[in-house]
C-alpha cells in the first residue's frame, strides 16, 4: 500500500507532462477566435472531459493566445457540456462535447479556429 500511495501523485504529474508535451509539439495560435467558453454541469455524466480541458489546456492556450478570452462556466443545472466559440467577426459556434475527451475538445478548438 505504501508503494501505491507514493505512485498516485506521480500519475497526476505524468498527465500534466503529457499535455504539456502535446501542446509544445502542437503550438497553437487561434487567429480568428475572440472567445472560447466551456460550459459544464456540476453533476451528471459526460462532464469530466470539459473540466479536464479547462484545467489542462486553458493555461497554455491563454499563454499562446493573449487576444482570446477563455471562460469556464460550471453550472448548477444539469446540461450537456458545450463549447462555445466566438469569432472576431461576431459569429458564434456551439459544439456539443459530451462524447469527447479533453484532447478531442482541444483538437475541436484548433480545427474550428481557422
Amino acid at each position: 500500500q505504501k508503494m501505491t500511495s507514493r505512485l498516485a501523485p506521480a500519475f497526476g504529474n505524468f498527465s500534466a507532462i503529457k499535455h504539456a508535451n502535446l501542446l509544445k509539439q502542437n503550438r497553437q495560435l487561434l487567429p480568428n477566435l475572440s472567445q472560447v467558453v466551456i460550459k459544464t454541469s456540476k453533476f451528471g455524466a459526460g462532464q469530466t472531459a470539459g473540466r479536464k480541458f479547462h484545467k489542462n489546456f486553458f493555461p497554455p492556450l491563454k499563454y499562446e493566445n493573449p487576444h482570446v478570452v477563455f471562460k469556464a462556466e460550471n453550472l448548477s443545472e444539469k446540461i450537456s457540456p458545450v463549447l462555445e466559440l466566438t469569432y472576431k467577426d461576431g459569429r458564434t459556434k456551439t459544439i456539443d462535447v459530451s462524447n469527447l475527451t479533453d484532447k478531442d475538445i482541444f483538437e475541436t478548438v484548433v480545427s474550428n479556429s481557422h
